[in-house]
């Protein structure tokens, strides 16, 4: 993702690899936090203007958005979300508390779920969003463990708080990845609704975490914010960029749109904050 900016820690779009020693504030709040992309089985081209409209409508009905969260007992979460266990019993509690209530959530900040048309013609679908509250709580836990005023204080991974630590940031990505695929299928019952939608293909990608990777023959952990290019292998197999996010950052803004900042074509957009459309002429 092409986008750098000053934040806690280490600025935004950093990635630096340790041998022993994880660093829990150089990945802000949202572990796990990345994209999903979904090719589906339709021409964006077909799409007529009448239609994209009614379809932002819907989906900024369906979607929550911001501080916006599913009320009551909130939804079906996937039975393995509580089946592994955290490192206390006050991260299982809220586990317990905001799983049902978070997942299928955008958040806010530069968080977006839009559609897309590539080069070829092809329609995309496009997630941004990562571990809500769950991972804002799970980071904050690990932050104070590894120093109170340090902020990049770290936690020896040979250590039990260290083992706890990244046991903790597993579980985080997969709620992470677990709300991306919530918000993408809630997304396409509502596009099913207007045309024949079909994902043919997915890619899904964590652009905030740390893992133990190989790099140069050494074994160490690689601590990324914000990082598109992220791979298990030099070699990376696939990414996605999705383009500058300055504006929209700024703005502190999620957003439900019909885009093209991916591919640089012209955008019809829809913000959710404001409930207002910028159409093209």
């Amino acid at each position: 993702m092409a986008d750098a900016h000053v934040a806690e820690g280490v600025a935004v779009g950093t990635v630096f690899a340790t041998e022993r020693t994880v660093v829990p504030r150089a990945l802000g709040g949202d572990l796990g936090c990345g994209m999903s992309a979904l090719r589906i089985g339709e021409s964006a081209t077909s799409l007529e203007r009448r239609i994209l409209e009614q379809i932002l409508t819907a989906l900024g009905r369906a979607i929550p958005t911001g501080d916006a969260i599913h009320r009551g007992r909130g939804v079906s979460v996937p039975d393995r979300i509580f089946a592994s266990p955290l490192s206390t019993r006050s991260l299982e509690h809220t586990r317990e508390m905001l799983a049902p209530r978070h997942i299928g959530t955008l958040g806010g900040g530069n968080h977006f779920l839009e559609l897309d048309r590539d080069p070829e013609g092809d329609l995309w679908l496009l997630v941004h969003s990562g571990s809500r509250g769950l991972g804002a709580a799970v980071a904050a836990h690990h932050a104070r463990a590894a120093s109170a005023d340090d902020a990049l204080g770290g936690l020896d991974v040979e250590t039990e708080a260290g083992a706890a630590y990244l046991s903790d940031v597993r579980w985080a990505l997969d709620f992470a990845r677990a709300n991306r695929n919530s918000l993408a299928t809630r997304a396409m019952e509502v596009l099913g609704d207007f045309i024949a939608v079909t994902a043919d293909e997915r890619v899904d990608i964590h652009h905030n975490f740390v893992a133990r990777e190989r790099w140069f023959g050494r074994d160490v952990y690689v601590h990324r914010r914000f990082d598109p290019m992220r791979s298990t292998m030099p070699c990376v197999a696939s990414f996605i960029l999705a383009g500058a996010l300055g504006t929209w950052w700024r703005k502190r803004r999620p957003r439900i749109a019909i885009s093209a900042r991916s591919w640089r074509i012209s955008r019809i957009s829809f913000n959710a904050d404001s409930a207002s459309s910028l159409l093209p002429s």
